[in-house]
């Protein structure tokens, strides 16, 4: 045998021995390194680092402190059922309606559920209902507006910075004042600084249960008509991958009656049960 060809035979002796060495070290490492935990079947896969924050107003009784001074309320039950649904982590703030809408317009918030008002079409974007309620307006005993024209020369209350209805609210006609709250609306009506009070059917019997005053206080309804209560996504936090989980889960919870079964104990009033 030459030297060149036993050169040859080493060198390739040399190469086999390293690849095995080489094979053996990666298994070792391979081995030590810790085992990555498996996704439990069906699982999602995280799409936000950081919770959603959720903002929902402090209108009865859609959202309210409890006897504990913790949120409550219709609002507060279906933002949880939300989360459950989409797989997204969430945390809930309870604020005065007019904050709520200026936090969201300021990308301080992700998400905020309210009827849909001009402030929000500017700044975010609905993705479907959460929940839906009849919109009236109702005066102190005695009085009776069948059409909106009665209301004309009339003092009008409703919540400030809510769109309610629209003609009502730019009629130069009617006398327009904003109230924070129902509970200070209907006391001022009762108190006759109002004519009448616009907004939620439910938010305006609710209050007469909690303030003890009977429904005989108050006169008939004029039926404006039913309003959903939209989710809507703050622009400068929108994502299309969240937003399209968020439409998905919204729409299994309409398809099973979430909020209809949340709202069912608050019909005529009432407080829901314990």
């Amino acid at each position: 045998m030459t030297a060149a060809r036993q050169q040859r035979r080493f060198a390739s002796r040399r190469g086999a021995l390293r690849a095995v060495l080489a094979a053996a070290v990666l298994g070792q490492r391979a081995a030590a390194a810790p085992a990555l935990p498996a996704s439990p079947p069906g699982a999602m896969p995280p799409l936000i680092a950081k919770p959603l924050k959720v903002v929902i107003f402090a209108l009865v009784p859609y959202g309210m402190p409890d006897a504990a001074g913790q949120p409550s309320g219709v609002l507060v039950e279906l933002q949880k059922q939300l989360a459950q649904e989409s797989g997204l982590p969430m945390e809930m703030q309870l604020v005065p309606y007019p904050r709520a809408m200026a936090m969201v317009a300021a990308g301080d918030a992700d998400l905020v559920f309210s009827f849909p008002n001009q402030q929000l079409q500017q700044h975010a974007r609905a993705l479907g209902a959460i929940a839906s309620g009849d919109v009236v307006v109702i005066g102190r005993a005695g009085s009776r507006y069948a059409t909106a024209a009665d209301l004309r020369g009339k003092k009008l209350a409703h919540i400030r910075g809510a769109l309610y209805d629209a003609q009502l609210q730019s009629d130069p006609g009617i006398g327009r004042y904003e109230a924070i709250s129902y509970e200070q609306m209907v006391k001022m009506l009762l108190e006759g600084r109002f004519d009448a009070v616009l907004g939620a059917r439910l938010s305006i019997l609710h209050t007469l249960r909690l303030l003890g005053v009977p429904r005989e206080k108050l006169g008939p309804e004029l039926a404006v008509g039913k309003r959903d209560i939209l989710v809507h996504y703050a622009d400068q936090r929108y994502d299309p991958q969240v937003a399209a989980r968020l439409e998905r889960a919204l729409a299994a919870m309409r398809a099973r009656g979430a909020a209809a079964a949340l709202l069912k104990p608050y019909g005529d009033g009432r407080l829901p049960p314990p």
